[in-house]
């Protein structure tokens, strides 16, 4: 049995407290949450609060949504004693506190997993088993919420990095603005070491849109997640044919396979880099 505790806005994290209930080999042992105000019914009323310091003595495996309320120091503590951590947001730290955290978690061997959202979805594994370089990709994600560069991007080039397994040899970026419609507009073509190309349109929107089109050989496909509307040459596909693990479930499998996690830490810190890059080619339209 694997004890685990929830650090940040309990919430937010409600998703994978239903999960854990689902498993029999995992003992919810605590959390420790801010910001959250409890009515009588409340299902967090199930679940223990406790301080940061004892919820990490207590579990041996920590969901984090809110790295801003666990110091750097406290982190790594938690990787020494061989805490496995799902990381539910990015953590907030300077690159060098990334690359020191890193070598602890291989130091220690645990597991020290990201979520990320985009990635964890049927017709993206899809996509990554049947889309082979050389490879074009044209992906238009919309947000209507106003995000910063950093927030909207972050997710979107870990979805990439983790589908395309090659290094971003070059990065073209142009940017404007056309409010109320388009607040922001962001296109970015990347080109990755293993030949595949990415057109990429993002940004602000009055309205949400994602869809991604990737063409490879023998293979043209259309995936539109807002109409569910998933074709290859122009016939439709079931991605729910092939059993979809949940990236937590993997987490959890991870754990007691030992095997490397689906994104890591050096994932998140090859991005951070990209985004830096990014961001300077972007500086340019900043008054446009």
């Amino acid at each position: 049995m694997l004890n685990l505790g929830f650090i940040g806005d309990i919430n937010l994290l409600k998703p994978y407290v239903k999960l854990v209930r689902k498993n029999p080999k995992i003992h919810i042992v605590g959390k420790s949450s801010f910001g959250t105000k409890l009515t009588e019914d409340d299902f967090r009323f199930s679940i223990p609060e406790f301080n940061r310091i004892e919820l990490i003595e207590r579990s041996d495996i920590l969901v984090i949504n809110h790295f801003s309320i666990l110091p750097f120091n406290l982190t790594c503590k938690s990787v020494k004693k061989g805490k496995h951590i799902f990381a539910a947001g990015y953590p907030g730290y300077n690159k060098s506190e990334l690359k020191e955290l890193a070598e602890l978690v291989k130091e220690a061997g645990i597991i020290f997993q990201l979520s990320n959202p985009l990635f964890n979805h049927p017709v993206i594994w899809w996509i990554k088993n049947n889309i082979k370089p050389p490879a074009y990709w044209d992906i238009t994600y919309y947000k209507k919420e106003i995000l910063s560069k950093d927030d909207l991007l972050t997710g979107l080039l870990i979805l990439l990095q983790e589908l395309i397994n090659a290094p971003l040899r070059k990065i073209n970026a142009l940017s404007f603005k056309n409010p109320p419609v388009l607040p922001e507009f962001i296109n970015l073509r990347l080109e990755y070491g293993n030949a595949v190309v990415v057109n990429l349109n993002t940004g602000s929107h009055s309205s949400k849109e994602y869809i991604i089109k990737a063409c490879s050989a023998g293979c043209s496909a259309l995936m539109d997640f807002g109409n569910k509307i998933y074709t290859c040459n122009e016939s439709k596909i079931d991605p729910s044919e092939k059993k979809f693990i949940d990236e937590f479930d993997h987490f959890i499998e991870n754990i007691r396979s030992k095997k490397q996690p689906v994104i890591e830490i050096d994932d998140y810190l090859k991005v951070l880099q990209n985004i830096t890059s990014i961001k300077l080619k972007l500086s340019q339209f900043s008054d446009s």
